[in-house]
């Protein structure tokens, strides 16, 4: 069997990058320790990482190295603001954000216009609390009707009026 021929310097740089890299994905880093350490930092993990509270003056000092598609993935509610959304708007992936359980329903009012629709309404997270009749008034005129019989919120929706029927029987 041939023995693969690996420089000790080799193995140790391959071992500091992986360990780098598994690191930027779960430390909780402040803004100091990102500055310190950007260089060496996984970005893409970086940005995956649930345990950072972006501010954003730390989204404004790190946007060049953010991957925007991670971090739109993995934003957590008490990371999202309006402001947040607004200063960023052409930097998140709407898509994967629309996806995300971090939209309330006063930020899909107010960035209706961003909103991938067709990813909000399959939304596990967001559409126990958008399954109204309220709710499908207000955005009628943006729910793809091709894709709302098939979508999550349709699911959740006829689940909430078989209870009610199930309620009108047993009252009766």
């Amino acid at each position: 069997m041939e023995k693969i021929n690996l420089c000790e310097g080799v193995v140790a740089q391959m071992m500091d990058t992986e360990a780098w890299g598994n690191v930027s994905g779960d430390f909780p880093f402040s803004e100091a320790q990102l500055e310190k350490y950007a260089d060496k930092l996984d970005w893409k993990e970086v940005s995956g990482n649930t345990n950072i509270f972006w501010s954003v003056q730390m989204l404004e000092k790190f946007k060049r190295r953010i991957d925007w598609t991670a971090l739109s993935r993995c934003l957590q509610e008490e990371n999202v603001s309006a402001e947040l959304l607004e200063k960023f708007k052409d930097n998140w992936n709407w898509e994967e954000l629309s996806d995300n359980n971090c939209l309330t329903p006063e930020l899909i009012d107010q960035f209706a216009d961003y909103i991938n629709w067709k990813a909000l309404i399959n939304n596990w997270s967001c559409c126990e609390k958008l399954a109204t009749e309220e709710f499908i008034r207000k955005y009628s005129d943006r729910i793809p009707a091709c894709d709302f019989k098939d979508s999550r919120l349709w699911r959740e929706m006829v689940e909430k009026k078989e209870k009610e029927i199930k309620k009108l029987i047993c009252l009766r």
